[in-house]
């Protein structure tokens, strides 16, 4: 698909930055829409589940806040990520979420288990550390976790996360730098 828009730096969209399906989507290209939901929907979901603690309460976050986005796609002018404004979009719902829920959910984190089978010991072993983590994440700040989650779990650069948290690389080190101290600190028997 050629696209002749251009965006306000004066370049042309990059078909593989997403630009190009934002366009097409502001002006209502349903195909282009679904493209952007099917590239960014596993990152997002992933973030809302890490957030949340609960499979089908990420599910939630996740699909509201693509909802909001695409009701709301008219005001993202194009300069940022739209990855980092989604991303926003769902963090900011999980925490409205987080705020509303009056105790803490129990539901396993999302582990990589080695692919042999564990015996009884390893299994207890993973489930321990699992849980040591889902606490020490559970103790963080909205804020500190968000960041955690975004660099740990994500992957994300300090630039990407601080897009996504409306906030400045040199906060989110900051942010990093305290939560590392708090995980390290609950995860120490395990070290």
């Amino acid at each position: 698909m050629t696209d002749s828009h251009v965006s306000s730096d004066g370049k042309a969209p990059d078909a593989t930055d997403g630009t190009t399906d934002v366009v097409a989507a502001q002006a209502g290209d349903a195909d282009a829409r679904e493209r952007l939901l099917t590239h960014h929907l596993p990152e997002v979901h992933r973030v809302c589940h890490w957030m949340l603690n609960d499979s089908e309460a990420a599910a939630d976050a996740t699909q509201d806040a693509f909802v909001l986005a695409m009701e709301n796609l008219s005001q993202f002018n194009g300069d940022g990520d739209f990855g980092a404004w989604i991303r926003s979009i769902a963090i900011n719902r999980c925490r409205r979420m987080r705020g509303r829920a009056a105790m803490l959910r129990t539901t396993e984190l999302p582990v990589d288990i080695p692919s042999a089978r564990p015996g009884p010991d390893d299994q207890a072993t993973v489930a321990l550390a699992t849980n040591a983590v889902r606490v020490a994440l559970e103790r963080l700040p909205d804020e500190q976790r968000t960041a955690f989650i975004l660099r740990e779990v994500e992957g994300l650069s300090y630039a990407d996360i601080a897009a996504s948290c409306d906030t400045t690389p040199d906060a989110v080190r900051l942010r990093l730098h305290r939560a590392r101290l708090v995980v390290l600190k609950e995860l120490s028997p395990w070290t």
